[in-house]
């Protein structure tokens, strides 16, 4: 049933003038498309959750993390594609562009990482008022 479907499929899109390769391509794309759902998005989801979870530590240093790896990743990219191409303006305009590139997820993390300790500093000041309110409440 289904390779009467795809044959089917193929006599319309030969009918219409469309090659075997472009639906290939289609299917492809399509493949692409759901592997990065299936595959990509849990990562970026995890990534953040874990990224929430370090800076809630009561140290500073674990929320740091994330960030320092990937900053170390793009440093990585950058000096890797200087190091495997040949020297010229160009190359050293794309090695920025990919080390620019590459701190987009930097970014990400850090601005997770001073929303999440600036609501905590918040909740902190507010905590330490109710304490003392409670105290003067006592006296």
């Amino acid at each position: 049933m289904i390779d009467s479907i795809i044959i089917y499929s193929y006599s319309i899109a030969a009918a219409a003038g469309v090659t075997a390769g472009a639906i290939n391509a289609q299917r492809s794309s399509t493949a692409s498309i759901i592997m990065f759902i299936l595959i990509g998005l849990p990562i970026i989801t995890g990534l953040v959750f874990l990224q929430i979870f370090l800076s809630k530590m009561q140290s500073k240093w674990p929320g740091l993390v994330l960030p320092g790896c990937s900053i170390f990743l793009s440093l990585i990219a950058g000096f890797g594609f200087l190091l495997y191409t040949i020297a010229g303006a160009r190359v050293f305009i794309s090695a920025i562009a990919i080390f620019v590139l590459f701190n987009i997820p930097t970014l990400i993390h850090l601005a997770i990482y001073m929303i999440v300790r600036n609501n905590r500093k918040d909740l902190s000041k507010k905590n330490q008022e109710i304490q003392k309110m409670n105290i003067q409440d006592l006296e």
